[in-house]
């Protein structure tokens, strides 16, 4: 606090000055409220080693969500090709046996 006040008091234009650290103490908080509520402990911070470490275990997290998401993303567009295969199939049988197309 006695550093703001002695940056305050030594600024060329004091005005700026406290609307420049008004801006930032105004984000830190919005910032802090934000982590809060999504559930990010933010403790976390408190030393750069910490706050590294819980960014890592977030990106691996991350990586490991992505990659699900990609082999489940595969896995759908293999199921569409193979019930396309089936419907083919279907029709077929249906052609086959003189059944009615168009029913489902």
């Amino acid at each position: 606090t006695q550093e703001v006040a002695s940056g305050y008091e030594s600024a060329k234009d004091q005005e700026k000055y406290y609307q420049k650290h008004d801006s930032a103490l105004n984000a830190h908080f919005d910032a802090e409220a934000f982590l809060k509520r999504v559930g990010v402990d933010i403790s976390s911070f408190d030393s750069p080693e910490e706050g590294e470490k819980y960014i890592k275990a977030l990106q691996d997290r991350l990586e490991k969500t992505e990659k699900e998401i990609n082999e489940k993303e595969a896995e759908i567009k293999q199921n569409n090709k193979d019930i396309a295969e089936l419907k083919g199939y279907q029709e077929d049988l249906d052609r086959y046996h003189g059944r009615k197309q168009g029913l489902d």
